[in-house]
């Protein structure tokens, strides 16, 4: 669903702020110092950030939101549950209606669910990659650019994640770079959709058991 739906989205927005990026100096060439190198650049991704988020919230709002059934393909995933009865966590409980529903109806119930919810916010994640790239591309011009003479570490190493990581961390995050009301980190924590941003005092009794327990006949 990222690959086929949010990243073809993200593209553009993403070619805009590598385009804003590129020029920028970096290091106090622009006649400042580095640290106000960097905020500029920060102050880049943010704009490119929150042109990404309204840009898709309109087209949520046009109707144009939707995913075509081929984006999310669970058919080999069907396939090798066909004789099964796995146990998916609170995901698998919250959509197994039955203890005699099959995979395949789990499955395809728990699909239109998370279907739903990333539709609803694409903007979120999309945002997201955008800020993302903006601030890879910040550490590709603080260490000099790509390969190995410029100082950067392999990609998908110890060292390359350490450094990315310690980027995402001292940027603006998300919340303040884009306009997400009522929107917080709790509320993507999937591994049940939508239970996250419950108070577990307001979740009913069987709505607990099913958090719990599933709807295994047993307990």
């Amino acid at each position: 669903m990222i690959d086929r739906w949010l990243v073809p989205l993200a593209e553009p927005h993403v070619r805009r702020v590598y385009g804003a990026l590129l020029p920028l100096p970096f290091g106090g060439g622009g006649g400042g110092g580095a640290d106000d190198d960097r905020e500029r650049a920060y102050g880049i991704v943010a704009e490119e950030v929150r042109g990404a988020v309204e840009a898709v919230e309109a087209r949520l709002r046009s109707g144009a939101g939707s995913i075509s059934d081929g984006v999310l393909d669970t058919s080999d995933l069907e396939l090798r549950c066909s004789s099964a009865d796995p146990n998916y966590g609170h995901l698998w409980f919250k959509y197994r209606d039955s203890p005699i529903d099959t995979a395949r109806e789990v499955i395809m119930q728990a699909k239109e669910a998370m279907t739903e919810f990333t539709v609803r916010n694409a903007h979120v994640y999309i945002g997201a990659l955008v800020r993302r790239a903006g601030l890879l591309m910040l550490v590709h011009k603080e260490h000099g650019g790509g390969g190995d003479e410029g100082g950067l570490p392999r990609q998908n190493t110890h060292e390359w994640n350490r450094l990315v990581d310690a980027e995402l961390r001292r940027a603006p995050d998300l919340a303040e770079m884009a306009p997400l009301e009522g929107i917080t980190s709790k509320h993507f924590v999937v591994e049940r959709i939508g239970a996250s941003c419950l108070s577990w005092s307001s979740v009913s009794a069987i709505e607990k058991k099913d958090i719990l327990f599933g709807s295994d006949a047993g307990v």
